[in-house]
């Protein structure tokens, strides 16, 4: 448990899906952000660690998904320097 390979999509408007090494789980609106780079889905109840060395470029990416399915918005601080998410 816990080493497997997930992958995250789009599944529909307002819902993300995800796969542990290639097998379809549920569909999901809710994620957490917790601090040790740890992510919650309140509404599947399940959690994941994301590794140390790419938990930002992850973290970012997740956020990037929400907002393609209408769960987040993002845009650019007013000098354009930097990106900011919310979902």
């Amino acid at each position: 448990r816990g080493h497997g390979h997930i992958y995250v999509t789009c599944a529909d408007d307002r819902l993300l899906q995800y796969t542990v090494d290639g097998h379809c789980r549920p569909t999901f609106q809710q994620m957490v952000f917790l601090q040790d780079d740890m992510v919650d889905f309140p509404d599947i109840g399940k959690s994941v660690k994301l590794p140390c060395s790419q938990a930002n470029s992850l973290r970012a990416q997740l956020q990037d998904l929400a907002c393609q399915v209408h769960l987040g918005v993002r845009f650019q601080t007013v000098r354009g320097i930097r990106m900011i998410r919310f979902h």
